[in-house]
């Protein structure tokens, strides 16, 4: 009769595993092919550091995408909650990206980044 208590608890370690967000680096390997088609399908790279937002899919994999803006040669992704997200900038950080507040850009993989806003 034990494992009729095993089943609840497998079930809750199920719900709890698939609902927790596991590390964007631990699941950026399956994910950076479908991010570089959201950066192709930008509008072109520009010299101008105008931000020009662009039509991208609300989600890429389980990551949630609420806005999506071309700046210069950089595409910068929200995350829900407007606070966060991730940036494709292939020449790094640029100094003009500091009047829009991005701040906190950490590298994750050849011209990708997560960033926060600073405040």
């Amino acid at each position: 009769m034990w494992w009729f208590a095993v089943a609840p608890v497998t079930l809750i370690a199920v719900i709890m595993i698939l609902s927790a967000e596991l590390p964007l680096r631990a699941r950026w390997g399956s994910l950076r092919g479908p991010f570089d088609a959201v950066v192709a399908s930008a509008p072109p790279p520009s010299s101008s550091t105008e931000s020009i937002e662009f039509e991208a899919p609300e989600r890429v994999g389980d990551y949630e995408i609420s806005a999506a803006y071309r700046i210069g040669d950089g595409v910068i992704l929200y995350r829900s909650s407007y606070l966060q997200g991730l940036a494709y900038l292939p020449s790094g950080p640029f100094k003009e990206l500091d009047r829009y507040a991005y701040g906190n850009f950490t590298p994750i993989d050849s011209g990708w980044y997560t960033w926060s806003f600073t405040f």
